[in-house]
């Protein structure tokens, strides 16, 4: 009998994945090459999308990533994970739930952004806050748990192992 295979975690962003095929092209190389000597997994998480009607396909198309998939012999999980939401989000939140976003890449400079958030008044402040403690408080926050993230990872070591949880 063999021994057995030492085994490598790759936590990257930079992954190709079917929403960005070109992305971390440098990182796959890699991870191929780590692939011919140790067990090799990688977890490259992607931007979650919401189901919000009218979404441009630009940030659509990340729902349609699998969350778990083969890259020959590694394997690779994509979990969703929250990102700041650019100027199309932050519209279509508006329209929508009539709730704004603050998008730091509206802002030329940290001082400026620093003096938009110092200009809100208490009333804006929270409605912020507000907005922030709903979603939170929602079943759509809760992809982006610590418990969720951990049954994610306990599931795909189990089915690796081959126990039923």
């Amino acid at each position: 009998m063999s021994p057995r295979r030492r085994r490598v975690l790759v936590l990257s962003r930079a992954y190709p994945n079917s929403a960005t095929e070109l992305l971390g092209l440098w990182v796959q190389r890699l991870v191929a090459r780590a692939a011919d000597r140790y067990e090799t997994k990688v977890i490259a998480p992607v931007p979650w999308c919401p189901p919000l009607p009218g979404l441009p396909e630009y940030y659509a198309r990340f729902r349609r990533v699998p969350r778990r998939r083969w890259d020959g012999p590694v394997g690779v999980f994509h979990p969703r994970f929250v990102v700041g939401a650019g100027s199309t989000l932050r519209r279509l939140e508006w329209r929508t739930y009539h709730r704004a976003v603050i998008d730091p890449r509206h802002f030329s400079t940290y001082h400026e952004l620093e003096a938009y958030l110092r200009s809100l008044g208490p009333g804006e402040i929270e409605a912020y806050r507000e907005a922030a403690r709903d979603f939170m408080a929602s079943d759509a926050y809760r992809p982006f748990t610590k418990q969720a993230f951990a049954e994610i990872l306990v599931t795909a070591v189990a089915e690796d192992l081959g126990i039923s949880k």
